[in-house]
């Protein structure tokens, strides 16, 4: 297991080449859900982002690629709002059969104090609002967590539904 030092040093050398590091967080795993996020994007002036996935084969992976994806077009184009989709086909570096629509929702303030707390040391003492967005998906019937009939009824959600 690598120590917090070797941790902060390769989160923060991801940052400066790319403007953002992914990381998976054990400490916010939950329930058979694996939770991956990125790190550092306040320091551009955008949201960080967060993803629950179900503890199964190639989630961790899948997570990180999504994650990945959505944090490279929210750097191109702008920040993102509450409830905005993203569109499978805007994700052609994702496997066919693991592209999914997308929504995302703000999260809580709360939630994002405790699970973007490292920023504070990656941004090297830069000023900045914790926003985040978590990024959703619906289940094989294309319903999303917060919709009746879902699979997914029991993934966790940092924040509201989109209206």
């Amino acid at each position: 297991m690598q120590d917090i030092l070797t941790v902060l040093a390769d989160a923060r050398a991801k940052i400066d080449r790319k403007g953002f590091a992914l990381q998976k967080s054990s400490q916010y795993s939950v329930d058979y859900q694996i939770c991956c996020h990125t790190l550092g994007m306040p320091g551009q002036g955008l949201p960080d982002l967060v993803i629950y996935m179900p503890d199964r084969e190639n989630a961790e992976q899948l997570g990180m690629q999504l994650l990945n994806e959505v944090a490279n077009l929210q750097i191109t184009q702008g920040k993102f709002a509450h409830g905005r989709v993203l569109r499978k086909d805007v994700f052609p570096d994702i496997p066919a059969e693991s592209r999914v629509t997308l929504t995302l929702l703000e999260v809580n303030p709360m939630f994002s104090q405790q699970l973007f707390a490292l920023n504070k040391v990656l941004l090297r003492g830069k000023t900045f609002t914790q926003e985040a967005f978590q990024v959703t998906y619906p289940d094989d019937n294309g319903n999303y967590p917060w919709q009746p009939g879902s699979a997914l009824t029991s993934l966790r959600l940092l924040g509201r539904p989109p209206e």
